[in-house]
């Protein structure tokens, strides 16, 4: 039976002695450089911003799928720019830019 067993020993058990080694992964200067953190920075706005800009976009009624599948709205006339031409321009330039900064953290930043 277990309740039947022999009472633990007092004496506590010894410790093993522990070395715990760390890692040095920021580099030799304790943290990110200066362009790098600002590099980051930027490419957190362009997704921020890309983010708010495609959900902009959509309307209720439309999916993403149904949008992407239309063909795309050319102006008719010159002249000045609906709202939704201008943001279909900045939701693709920032596209653009996504896609750049995206490679270039991708090359530079190593965490």
């Amino acid at each position: 039976m277990w309740f039947a067993q022999s009472p633990t020993p007092l004496a506590p058990l010894p410790t093993p002695d522990i070395v715990v080694e760390q890692l040095n992964q920021a580099g030799a200067t304790g943290g990110l450089a200066g362009w790098k953190l600002a590099l980051l920075t930027l490419y957190f706005v362009v997704c921020a911003a890309l983010i708010v800009c495609v959900t902009l976009r959509t309307n209720k009624s439309e999916g993403l799928m149904q949008q992407s599948m239309s063909a795309p709205s050319q102006p008719t006339a010159k002249g000045k720019m609906t709202g939704e031409e201008r943001l279909s321009d900045l939701t693709n330039n920032l596209a653009y830019a996504f896609l750049f900064l995206s490679m270039i953290v991708a090359s530079v930043i190593r965490l």
